[in-house]
């Protein structure tokens, strides 16, 4: 999915846009402590109040948000499952074209997957709402699907403004957080300018954290890789190619030659970088690698032929997107700017950042006084 096409569904959801219209409702509603169903509820759209509608349509809305691979991710079907009677890709399939009792029906199907991997610490709404987007090429029928936390709210002391005066108010029915919904799921997924019935958009609350037992065992999808996840092995890839070491102008050579291979590929969404290229970007760099690539692909993956996202393996370029540290200090730096970045070891043994600048450095609006290395090495 582009990050493109994201955009686009999101500035869909308004209410009196005529592009996007939902159709209705279903929300069922799980006791966190029994796993009981205590309530179900169907209701076409256009029959429930406006400001119901707005909350719904902000809900729905709330799972395109986010960047992909860190809160948005494309999610294909693991087809292992096919053979179960329950597999998700079928009913969500079912889902799509169904009429009302066949609609509840086949949603109750996905409820009941989840009530068996069940492991939220609340009691939760599941909202699912079926959609059509309409374009000149014709349409695309969607169902969303969100989990929402229920929490009692706390006794409060409220001020009554007719009577003037304080009030104690005790608070015993359930809250649903229908504007932040826990994760959820957009099928089909919205890929090339129309629904592809083989990939799911999932959505997660928590940056670079998903739920593997939903994706698993109710979605049926297979598990991929989030952009923290992707950045780290790859980090540690890099790593074990160079031996451990590597100089920061070696490293910003690195960034720059990944990038230089994908100068032609406007859309960064599909840019990926297969284990040869790399082996091929790091002999470019002037680096010898240390270990076999296929080795430690094996070694760090499990397998030989990842292609990693280079969106999320290549800091920006343009901001000060690389860290240097250690337990007592750390820099933010651009990438371009590591060839002026040095890490020397005097005769004493002693251990300096050295780092050419092109004017005075200040720390917290002082301007920081200039010393002779002489004086400092003494």
């Amino acid at each position: 999915m582009k990050t493109s096409e994201l955009h686009y569904l999101r500035k869909q959801f308004r209410r009196e846009n005529s592009l996007l219209r939902f159709q209705d409702v279903y929300s069922v509603y799980i006791n966190g402590d029994t796993r009981e169903i205590l309530s179900t509820q169907y209701s076409p759209f256009l029959m429930l109040e406006e400001d119901m509608q707005r909350l719904l349509l902000k809900n729905a809305k709330k799972i395109l948000t986010g960047k992909i691979d860190v809160k948005i991710f494309a999610k294909e079907f693991n087809d292992e499952f096919a053979g179960d009677g329950c597999y998700a890709s079928d009913i969500l399939g079912n889902i799509l074209g169904a009429k009302k009792e066949d609609f509840v029906k086949q949603c109750n199907t996905l409820v009941q997957k989840l009530l068996k991997a069940y492991i939220y610490d609340k009691s939760m709404a599941v909202c699912f709402a079926r959609a059509t987007l309409y374009r000149k090429d014709g349409s695309v029928d969607f169902v969303f699907c969100t989990l929402n936390k229920a929490e009692t709210p706390k006794e409060q002391l409220v001020y009554n403004a007719d009577q003037g005066v304080f009030e104690y108010r005790p608070y015993t029915e359930p809250i649903v957080k229908m504007t932040a919904p826990l994760e959820g799921f957009m099928y089909p997924l919205f890929e090339d300018d129309s629904g592809n019935r083989s990939k799911i958009l999932y959505y997660s609350s928590k940056s670079n954290k998903v739920n593997n037992t939903f994706i698993v065992n109710v979605l049926n999808c297979r598990l991929t890789l989030t952009a923290k996840q992707e950045k780290d092995y790859f980090h540690e890839i890099l790593n074990e190619l160079v031996g451990g070491k590597i100089k920061p102008v070696e490293l910003y050579r690195v960034y720059d030659n990944i990038m230089r291979r994908f100068e032609s590929e406007e859309d960064e969404d599909y840019r990926t970088l297969s284990p040869s290229v790399l082996k091929t970007v790091l002999e470019e760099s002037d680096l010898t690698l240390a270990k076999d690539i296929e080795e430690v692909y094996s070694a760090v993956l499990g397998r030989t032929d990842y292609r990693f996202k280079v969106k999320n393996i290549v800091p920006d370029l343009s901001k000060k997107s690389i860290s240097l540290g250690n337990s007592d200090t750390e820099i933010n730096i651009k990438p371009d700017y590591l060839e002026n970045v040095h890490q020397v070891q005097m005769d004493d043994g002693d251990i300096y950042l050295l780092i050419r600048l092109n004017e005075n450095v200040s720390a917290n609006g002082f301007n920081i006084d200039i010393e002779p290395v002489q004086e400092l090495l003494k």
